[in-house]
């Protein structure tokens, strides 16, 4: 997929929204590694 052809308005656009994506994939993704780690360190305690 080529931006080049892409206005500067739909760039933008376009780079809110994998912007947001990315945001919202990360603190999910932060969730389940601190889930994890959590889960870890108990298994580690018993």
């Amino acid at each position: 997929m080529t931006s080049g052809n892409w206005s500067a308005t739909g760039k933008i656009f376009a780079g809110y929204l994998v912007n947001r994506e990315n945001i919202i994939s990360h603190e999910i993704m932060g969730r389940q590694i601190i889930e994890s780690y959590e889960v870890w360190n108990l298994s580690i305690s018993l």
